[in-house]
């Protein structure tokens, strides 16, 4: 969901014969990176979470896998 909390983070559904093994970055509007992680090739749905001290507020969802970008607002509340 978005806007969403530390708890639930944010599902993240792709496709994976096209974004599986994409690295996935969650930054704070200052660019501090708060979480990272990578999709998998088997699944269709991955979670990301902030780290526990995030603070509430906009962050930047990035997903790049070679030349593919995706980047995303969402919101911690």
């Amino acid at each position: 969901p978005n806007p969403s909390n530390q708890e639930l983070g944010w599902n993240i559904n792709y496709d994976p014969s096209i974004w599986g093994g994409a690295s996935v970055k969650l930054t704070d509007m200052a660019g501090r990176t708060v979480a990272i992680s990578t999709l998998s090739n088997n699944d269709s749905t991955w979670n990301i979470k902030p780290q526990n001290n995030a603070a509430n507020g906009i962050y930047i969802l990035e997903i790049r896998n070679n030349d593919k970008v995706s980047i995303s607002k969402v919101v911690l509340k």
